[in-house]
């Protein structure tokens, strides 16, 4: 199984995005599948075939999504399943293979395709997990949701920068007993799984922010300053729900025992 952290390494991706040779038998997969009724190829040369037209939201190419895939290779071995697992994935697209940045600004809320990428929109040369170098991979994706993010773009946008709020509620009040804990559980589990939304969104928008750092004089000193106030806004917005979390993971454990 492919970790998901893998699957969304910035760095590996940013390095695989240059074309490699084909393996004869991807090669020979692709040129089949191109002339099969459904099946777009783009001029990446990115082939998808839609099951089911979204109607919701069209993620950017920075922005924070929600899907549920499953993955195999061209002989129809599974490596990664987010529906076999029974978890969705949370990503940014900026932070993920080529073929998946693409292939999803293609699809909307609640649309299902089904992408095949070649090697070099992949992982390339790198064999990965039970990913063999230079395989051709096929995913089928059901985006489930988008969640646009804020980066600044000019210099009066990232000055006036900040985080936005966490609408998550207050936690719960945990019971004295960690065996009555299913009395809250559920609305305990809501307020962490908002939080962990919350967190993520903000931090790829942190992320993308930085990405203006390599700019020159008061760009770079603008982004520094917002990137580090954003930090600091994160923390105390997280303030209460983190110890609350680690207490509630701890009457967790203690009640599944």
């Amino acid at each position: 199984m492919v970790s998901i952290s893998k699957f969304l390494t910035v760095v590996l991706t940013a390095v695989l995005w240059s074309p490699v040779s084909l393996s004869d038998a991807g090669t020979d997969f692709l040129k089949d599948n191109a002339g099969k009724p459904g099946v777009v190829t783009t001029k990446s040369g990115l082939q998808y075939r839609i099951i089911e037209e979204g109607t919701g939201l069209k993620p950017g190419a920075t922005d924070l999504v929600r899907v549920h895939y499953h993955g195999t290779l061209i002989d129809g071995k599974v490596f990664d399943s987010s529906i076999d697992r029974g978890q969705p994935a949370r990503f940014a697209l900026s932070q993920v293979i080529k073929g998946w940045t693409e292939g999803l600004q293609t699809m909307k809320e609640g649309g299902k395709t089904v992408f095949y990428i070649p090697p070099y929109m992949a992982y390339g040369s790198n064999a990965t997990g039970a990913i063999p170098a230079n395989a051709t991979l096929i995913f089928e994706v059901e985006l489930l949701n988008v969640y646009p993010l804020n980066i600044p773009k000019t210099f009066e946008e990232v000055r006036a920068y900040r985080i936005s709020d966490m609408d998550c509620g207050k936690p719960p009040v945990l019971p004295e007993d960690a065996k009555e804990l299913g009395s809250i559980r559920a609305q305990a589990d809501r307020y962490g799984s908002c939080v962990r939304d919350y967190y993520q969104l903000v931090t790829a928008e942190l992320q993308g922010l930085l990405g203006l750092a390599g700019s020159e004089g008061a760009m770079r000193d603008a982004v520094l300053d917002s990137f580090s106030r954003g930090r600091e806004e994160l923390s105390s917005e997280l303030a209460v729900a983190l110890p609350f979390l680690q207490e509630y993971q701890q009457f967790r454990n203690a009640s599944d025992q």
